[in-house]
């Protein structure tokens, strides 16, 4: 753990002390530690936004609604009513989309004269698979990619306003995509999530398009790193191939793998006591 902007305390037109942690198990101990807890981005973007007359009311509810800005008793509320939908037999309803989806991209990334794992294999699954099981419109991979790597911005601290717009923008071109309860069927298939969330009893003040949205986000950040760890093994050659066809191999190994191939850098806490 290292410091940076070393500071016996915080003091009026100062910033904090900050800290860089890089090892792992002290990493992990502050994640889980009670001591330590998000930022409030809420507050302050609305902030922003009464001093500068920016809209930036879709980031406020966003900052309201999803679960890495949440804690306490909303964030407990927010993983009971998304607990279901994402638990085992949840996602087992889904294999069959996903599985048919998976084949699509595997005749498009055998099919391509310059193969590239993210481009033609990690985005359009999850573009195509996301889109079904959330309830977004489908058409619009490029658009989609774009605007969540606009979005994925605001877990920075201290952005300047035109990055905030940015997320802005991209967050709303999702939830223009965001079709309405009860429009999204696939053939008499499971719910979306948009619609289980609709029904479902969120916190005051939780929007279930915004936590949506914010989870689709979320979910872009899992695949990413679940590409780049797939890119890893590539790379470790046939044996680490054949390891890794054992039923027991993912639970010794996939912890480890997202700590080296994880597409998140950087998690940030505030120490509250």
């Amino acid at each position: 753990m290292r410091q940076i902007n070393e500071q016996s305390a915080p003091r009026p037109g100062r910033s904090p002390a900050l800290w860089r942690i890089d090892d792992g198990a002290a990493a992990s101990a502050v994640l889980r530690d009670r001591s330590w807890t998000v930022i409030d981005l809420g507050s302050h973007i609305a902030r922003l936004q009464a001093e500068t007359g920016e809209d930036f009311s879709l980031l406020i509810a966003i900052a309201r609604s999803s679960l890495i800005y949440q804690s306490g008793k909303d964030h407990l509320r927010t993983r009971r009513a998304i607990a279901k939908f994402f638990g085992t037999s949840g996602v087992e309803q889904w294999r069959g989309v996903i599985e048919e989806e998976v084949r699509r991209a595997m005749d498009r990334l055998a099919s391509s004269g310059a193969p590239d794992l993210v481009r033609d294999f990690v985005d359009p699954v999850f573009v195509a698979c996301i889109g079904r099981i959330t309830g977004l419109r489908a058409g619009d991979e490029r658009g989609v990619l774009d605007s969540i790597a606009a979005t994925r911005e605001l877990t920075e601290p201290l952005l300047p306003i035109r990055r905030l717009r940015a997320a802005q923008a991209g967050f709303q071109f999702l939830s223009d995509l965001l079709q309405p309860a009860g429009a999204f069927a696939f053939d008499g298939g499971p719910a979306p999530l948009r619609d289980v969330l609709a029904g479902s009893a969120l916190p005051n003040g939780v929007s279930a398009e915004a936590l949506t949205i914010s989870l689709i986000v979320a979910a872009h950040t899992a695949a990413e790193s679940l590409g780049l760890a797939l890119a890893g093994i590539l790379r470790r050659g046939p044996t680490a191939w054949r390891a890794a066809a054992d039923l027991e191999w993912s639970d010794l190994e996939l912890d480890s793998l997202f700590r080296e191939h994880s597409s998140t850098l950087m998690l940030y806490r505030v120490a509250d006591r």
